[in-house]
């Protein structure tokens, strides 16, 4: 399970607060991925700001869904890190930069490194760059 080793909690009320002001739009992001049977979690600043009660500016997601599967899925996807996993999904008047699960060990370009696929979210998760920024969260479910 790409969930393996984590034990989600129910994400503070804050958060949640958060979560029900998320446009649309991006909801049916995530709802298209894990129509496509993949999953997708919001990560990074966005759930770091709201676990702080700021008002996150952008959305980031880590998902399980390859690059190529994400610009079949989304015409409007912008190919922005394809080599790094990392694909601009733009989907009605949302945009949201999208990730798939991976780790380090590649080559990379000095700020990036290659892509290389992670097995779980826990092993993505511990290859951000801060430790606040390696929380996930389950928009759908509420957990964090």
């Amino acid at each position: 399970a790409w969930t393996a080793g984590l034990e989600p909690i129910q994400a503070p009320e804050q958060v949640l607060t958060w979560l029900r002001t998320l446009d649309a739009d991006l909801l049916e992001i995530i709802a298209t991925i894990e129509s496509h049977g993949h999953r997708a979690w919001v990560v990074g600043g966005a759930v770091r700001d709201a676990v702080l009660r700021l008002a996150p500016t952008d959305v980031d997601l880590a998902t399980t869904m390859r690059p190529a599967e994400m610009i079949d899925a989304f015409p409007r996807a912008l190919a922005t890190g394809q080599r790094y996993g990392v694909i601009t999904v733009r989907h009605k008047d949302a945009a949201a930069e999208c990730s798939v699960l991976r780790t380090g060990g590649g080559q990379g370009d000095g700020q990036r490194v290659d892509l290389v696929l992670a097995s779980s979210l826990q092993e993505d998760l511990a290859f951000r760059d801060f430790t606040v920024n390696a929380m996930a969260l389950d928009a759908r479910h509420g957990l964090l």
